[in-house]
């Protein structure tokens, strides 16, 4: 699954913006290695990673746009009769604090503390 079919998955509205592949480009750039661990059969980890950081990044601008960012963290958000609250560490905070002013951000702070990088030690590890 690609990044663009993550999004559609996730908010199928976005996808058919203007410049949806011009913000998957650049959120491709910013987005480290996850290797090509799979999620299940959904595709990989780096496909998953990218279409968070284009939601978080369309999101992002969106709110801006309309004047509603105030600067800050998400807490909770709620659309209709649904609310979610959302909690995230000082560290992440601080690690990350761009990601924390989205829904999308923190699911990507999320996969990012979940995804384990093992290092070879032992007596001949350089």
């Amino acid at each position: 699954m690609s990044a663009i079919d993550f999004i559609v998955s996730q908010w199928s509205e976005v996808s058919t913006l203007p410049n949806i592949n011009d913000t998957i480009a650049i959120a491709t750039m910013q987005t480290g290695n996850f290797g090509n661990d799979m999620i299940g059969t959904m595709g990989t980890k780096k496909e998953y990673a990218i279409a968070l950081r284009t939601m978080h990044m369309i999101a992002l601008d969106a709110i801006v746009k309309s004047q509603e960012f105030k600067g800050g963290n998400i807490t909770s958000e709620s659309a209709g009769e649904l609310s979610r609250s959302y909690s995230v560490s000082d560290v992440n905070k601080k690690r990350y604090p761009d990601l924390c002013t989205t829904s999308w951000g923190v699911k990507l702070i999320e996969l990012i503390n979940n995804t384990f990088v093992g290092i070879l030690c032992g007596p001949n590890a350089g």
